[in-house]
């Protein structure tokens, strides 16, 4: 990573610190104006900036505050008050805080048509999702604010369409797209002592300029000045204009006269009433005893309504339905039937055995991910369940009156909703998952209006009720997700104890066992005539096209045939472990391109000045790789002190060590600080030692990026991210 974007890491880093150092400011004093007390960032372009940022040419101690020059080396610290002073980083806390507000807010870098590479902000509410045509790659919209001192970006480069590579997470399954553009504005603010303007320019660039701040002096039309040092407002253009209050007197507006009048009609009416009570005669009459009962006379009217009409009224009413017979007419009610509710008992029954069958269901359909016909089955017997479930449990109906209507139409909605699962929901990329979970919410909602129809509801009604299914559909597809992510962490975990199982106990012994049948479920599955060898490719396609993309410069043949990226992914389909299928060019720089575990890569073999085949598969945690090749290494080494490469023995004894005595952490400390680089090899087996410069030059997939494909593609990395958030709040798994 270049420095310029390890620059643009470090201030990330430090704006939850920057939010306490703010904070920390406001100890003295707590005045306010009569607006918000926190300051408000003007996003309307109201002032352009004036030039390059103005700085100090040396440390200034102004207010108690030390201010350092802009483009001095920012550092990583836990302590915000070794930021105090730091314009630089101010000016980004304060943007990115202001964006995080609305959107997720990361480090960034974009690289230019031309190759410039352009570092800063970028900031994305994943609403809008694209895909290529191949639907290979998504993309999602986003913005992006070129750093300090940056030249910008112009609108011919943004018209270009560029993609914004996140500093923070740079193997992500999609691209981000930057679709927008900001809107430049200009605001100011007290800190540090300093009078401090900043904001965004017309090319997207950040910009301040800083002086010591003097009583009084600020630029007026950029609105309320606050301060940091002092938490208050320094000027507020608002403050003590007029504002003219107008209105009428509720009084004037009311007619106590015919105030008089009504009350006096009650008190009359009121009066009558206590002789004569005006009633309502109604008849409320069965569909069969009107029929009846009006065939049985010879009269032509009944009641003053004709004979016929009554009947053929009565013919065409709902069962639940009757006739109100008043000096109005005729009128049309409806009889609520008697609501026999669930016991408490019965809906814990009932939730129990659906609550099973739906985690089965979805657990069978994560297994069959290509097999759409069997997914469709376990789809309706996940509906059936959460239909049942709904009624009883969440609707209080007793289990003798469940309407088994709904419960058809859910089966079906299900399995519709699970025969499109394998063509989306079961792809790791962000615009699959999204489009399966929005499929699934229109399903529901759809179901919902059905739902009501037969239930008698008219049409304006049932429309009513489609944001609700909506909701819960796509909820239940959500929790689904994470259920099947979380399920595959454990099966993976499970697996990967195994051989430990049988010496931990019985409990392991038989995690395991369910491991294994699990996995022994999803081969049956794979193998049945409704596996769909179309999608299988797809899944192993698209891991290697993801290794494909991340290579940089140009690829040749085993006979020096030029190749493009598809070529290349092409070739990789078809070859075996270990193959070598061409070779990566750049900058003057060759290297064998070989395949393993569906990766392209390069192979760094001629440059390594230490191979060492490691204890443990490769996972996905950097630090753990680099131990246990450190301890693998050292073991090595510290039994034969003469067989050291002379690279490594200068290292260590240029950093006061000895190789007999040195300790794992400090020797992987030492090499991260050197002019070397440890490589995780695709091969999930190797680590080397390796020049940094080559290494960073060659951009590729290894080792790491192999391990991370692997527990999304099982569940096991989202699995690993929940446990370890959970582990932080006092949850110990």
């Amino acid at each position: 990573m270049k420095k310029t974007s390890k620059k643009v890491l470090s201030l990330f880093l430090v704006v939850a610190l920057l939010v306490t150092l703010l904070s920390g400011c406001a100890t003295n004093g707590n005045e306010t104006s009569e607006k918000q007390n926190t300051p408000q960032s003007n996003t309307s372009p109201t002032a352009e900036p004036t030039g390059n940022p103005v700085t100090p040419a040396g440390g200034i101690v102004s207010a108690g505050y030390t201010v350092y020059p802009h483009g001095s080396e920012l550092q990583t610290s836990d302590n915000w008050e070794d930021f105090v002073g730091r314009l630089d980083a101010f000016v980004y806390g304060l943007i990115a805080t202001d964006l995080g507000n609305n959107f997720d807010v990361f480090p960034a870098e974009v690289i230019l048509p031309d190759g410039r590479e352009v570092c800063g902000i970028a900031y994305t509410d994943y609403t809008e999702c694209y895909t290529d045509e191949d639907e290979r790659s998504g993309y999602v919209s986003a913005g992006f604010l070129s750093s300090i001192g940056d030249d910008g970006i112009t609108q011919e480069e943004f018209d270009s369409g560029l993609e914004i590579e996140n500093l923070e997470v740079p193997e992500e399954s999609f691209s981000l797209l930057m679709a927008y553009r900001s809107e430049p504005f200009t605001s100011h603010c007290v800190v540090f002592g300093q009078y401090l303007t900043y904001g965004v320019d017309d090319t997207g660039c950040i910009f301040y300029e800083n002086q010591p701040y003097q009583k009084g002096q600020c630029d007026e039309s950029l609105g309320a000045l606050y301060s940091y040092d002092e938490s208050r407002f320094l000027f507020d253009p608002d403050v003590g204009n007029f504002l003219p209050i107008t209105g009428d007197s509720l009084l004037e507006q009311v007619d106590f006269s015919e105030i008089e009048k009504e009350i006096n009609d009650i008190l009359a009416e009121q009066d009558k009433n206590f002789a004569t009570v005006d009633t309502e005669q109604c008849i409320a009459i069965a569909q069969e005893a009107v029929t009846s009962y009006l065939l049985s006379m010879q009269e032509e009217t009944f009641l003053g309504y004709d004979v016929k009409t009554l009947v053929e009224l009565a013919e065409e009413l709902d069962p639940r339905d009757c006739f109100r017979i008043t000096d109005e007419g005729l009128i049309v009610i409806t009889v609520k039937p008697v609501f026999r509710e669930a016991s408490t008992l019965m809906k814990w029954l009932v939730g129990a055995s659906t609550g099973v069958v739906f985690v089965v269901a979805s657990i069978g359909s994560t297994c069959a991910k290509t097999c759409p016909v069997i997914s469709a089955s376990f789809g309706a017997i996940a509906g059936t369940a959460v239909e049942i479930f709904m009624q009883v449990v969440i609707e209080n109906a007793d289990v003798r009156d469940i309407n088994w209507d709904t419960v058809a139409l859910a089966s079906v909605t299900g399995a519709i909703a699970g025969f499109l699962y394998p063509h989306f929901g079961a792809f790791d990329k962000f615009s699959y998952q999204a489009i399966d979970t929005l499929l699934d919410g229109t399903l529901g909602g759809a179901e919902r209006v059905l739902r009501a129809i037969l239930n008698g509801s008219d049409w304006n009604s049932a429309i009513d009720q489609f944001g609700t299914g909506f909701l819960i559909s796509a909820g239940l597809s959500v929790g689904v997700k994470v259920f099947a992510k979380l399920a595959g962490g454990a099966i993976s975990k499970a697996a990967s104890g195994r051989s430990r199982a049988a010496q931990a106990g019985k409990t392991s012994t038989l995690t395991g066992k369910i491991a294994d049948k699990l996995k022994a479920l999803q081969k049956k599955f794979d193998g049945s005539i409704f596996h769909s060898e179309k999608l299988a490719r797809k899944h192993i396609q698209g891991q290697i096209t993801t290794s494909v993309r991340a290579l940089s410069g140009t690829f040749e043949d085993m006979d020096g045939n030029m190749l493009t990226k598809d070529n290349l992914a092409q070739r990789a389909l078809k070859a075996k472990n270990g193959d070598q299928i061409g070779f990566i060019f750049k900058d003057g720089e060759q290297r064998p391109l070989v395949v393993w575990n569906n990766t392209v890569t390069a192979d760094f073999t001629q440059d390594a000045v230490e191979i060492i085949a490691v204890s443990k598969k490769l996972v996905n945690n950097r630090n753990a790789n680099y131990k246990n090749a450190a301890e693998v290494l050292l073991e090595q080494y510290q039994k034969n002190q003469k067989a050291v490469p002379a690279e490594i023995l200068k290292l260590v004894n240029q950093a006061g060590y000895d190789i007999q005595d040195i300790g794992v952490n400090d020797f992987v400390d030492i090499i991260k600080k050197s002019e070397y680089v440890f490589h995780e090899c695709a091969d999930m087996t190797t680590v080397m030692i390796i020049n940094r410069a080559v290494h960073e030059q060659l951009r590729h997939a290894g080792g790491y990026s192999v391990a991370k494909a692997y527990e999304i593609a099982a569940g096991k990395f989202y699995f690993t991210k929940l446990s370890g958030a959970a582990a932080l709040g006092g949850v110990t798994y």
